[in-house]
């Protein structure tokens, strides 16, 4: 089927997880670009492996960077594309008040293009559009020659966002978005809650189809494997993109495996291909990764300035509102190291005052406390348990996101200074409305 006459129409070459090379009109852009190294604290690879060929490699013209998070910001593989690429690929990114990606950039020899928020830029012949989402994940829309791509990862619009992101196009021909979870979806065994969590994505996935309605969906952003001793349960229930084709059998579904190449105005006949190339790939036997482990005074330290650090940012009043969460590390020696974190206050070792207890290693609490993303994306690498609600830990994590993007209450005035900062409060505070 041919969606519409041929206007040069863009082509999308999978490389692998959310990392897609887009040719259209006289640009070649890569985004978020993974091919090395495991990501959120050794847990999880990017499954099956990536693929790009040096001759297109070679003609990248510019790299898209949707936020923060190592399998899209992933710092070894920029590390390696930096000698050869920086002097001639530009980086595109969401403008951000938090400035450590831009700085890290611009060390590596790139040169950086912040687009700001819903403003269509023109690069070369395309247009693009950024659309951050939330505090810090950016859709990216791509026009070219009257074709639209919907880049969008790892976004989770609401009903407003997602009208103030296609009010201003037309419709979307290629919807490049998340299928599977993305992290902890309950403790090993506990089948009703990891199927509770797979419907909600299924749900999440099928409100973006139905709003966008895009003319092709192309499935991404999930082909990962957890692969850590402490979190190789995840898989548990998880949704295979097999599983999403047959869910959405009435759409255009493009399923690409690393190195498929599809221009858009063609029929695709490469998904069941893909499919069993994928299928081959997570019957792939692996060794699970593991840590040494580390030691109980390094974590005491790092959770006192993990506390510290949000005292820094928010006045306890508000720190109070969060109930404590208790950590039991334990590496299957006498070593236990047991502490509650007390927003507000501090930490406190062999305390049993908090009703949520998470467990896990000492190598992954250290990570979490140590780490200014540690905490929020403990919960996306998946290596602990939890018993008792989950909603103390949540907020704990919540809160440290905020902070780690430079939200907080204090000193909140003179940040708001920057319009940048004041655009990610408004946009955060706007999550809250229809």
């Amino acid at each position: 089927m041919t969606i519409r006459p041929s206007l040069a129409a863009p082509t999308i070459t999978m490389v692998g997880h959310a990392s897609v090379v887009i040719e259209a009109a006289d640009i070649v852009l890569w985004t978020d670009p993974w091919l090395v190294s495991r990501a959120f604290n050794n847990s999880w690879a990017i499954h099956p492996a990536p693929t790009i060929d040096d001759e297109l490699r070679e003609r990248v013209t510019h790299i898209w960077i949707s936020h923060e998070h190592p399998d899209h910001f992933n710092v070894p593989t920029l590390k390696q594309l930096a000698p050869t690429m920086a002097k001639q690929v530009e980086v595109v990114m969401q403008a951000h008040p938090e400035q450590g990606p831009v700085t890290f950039l611009r060390a590596q020899g790139f040169s950086v293009t912040e687009l700001e928020p819903g403003h269509p830029s023109a690069v070369g012949a395309v247009t693009l559009t950024s659309y951050p989402i939330g505090h810090e994940d950016a859709a990216l829309m791509v026009e070219s020659n009257g074709w639209t791509i919907l880049n969008l990862n790892d976004c989770k619009p609401t009903k407003g966002e997602m009208r103030r992101l296609l009010g201003a196009h037309g419709p979307v021909d290629v919807l490049l978005d998340q299928f599977s979870g993305a992290g902890w979806n309950g403790n090993p065994g506990d089948a009703e809650r990891k199927r509770a969590q797979a419907e909600r994505v299924r749900s999440t996935l099928a409100f973006h189809l139905d709003e966008i309605d895009p003319v092709w969906f192309v499935p991404f952003a999930s082909f990962v494997r957890f692969e850590h001793a402490e979190n190789t349960h995840v898989a548990e229930e998880r949704i295979t993109v097999a599983d999403t084709v047959a869910r959405h059998a009435d759409r255009n579904v493009a399923v690409l495996a690393p190195g498929d190449r599809w221009t858009i105005d063609d029929d695709w006949d490469g998904t069941t291909a893909a499919l069993a190339r994928y299928a081959a790939a997570d019957a792939e036997p692996f060794t699970p990764a593991t840590n040494e482990p580390v030691s109980p005074s390094a974590i005491i330290d790092a959770a006192k300035a993990f506390a510290a650090g949000l005292s820094e940012r928010y006045q306890t009043t508000v720190l109070r509102r969060v109930r404590p969460t208790r950590f039991v590390v334990s590496d299957g020696t006498d070593t236990v190291v047991d502490l509650t974190v007390i927003p507000g206050t501090g930490i406190a070792v062999d305390d049993t005052r908090a009703s949520t207890t998470v467990h896990l290693s000492s190598q992954a609490a250290h990570d979490a406390f140590a780490r200014r993303w540690g905490m929020s994306t403990l919960l996306i690498s998946g290596r602990f348990t939890i018993d008792g609600p989950e909603a103390p830990f949540t907020q704990l994590k919540q809160l440290s996101a905020a902070a780690a993007v430079g939200l907080g209450t204090r000193g909140l005035r003179h940040r708001a200074r920057n319009p940048r900062m004041r655009a990610l409060i408004a946009r955060t505070m706007r999550r809250r409305l229809p």
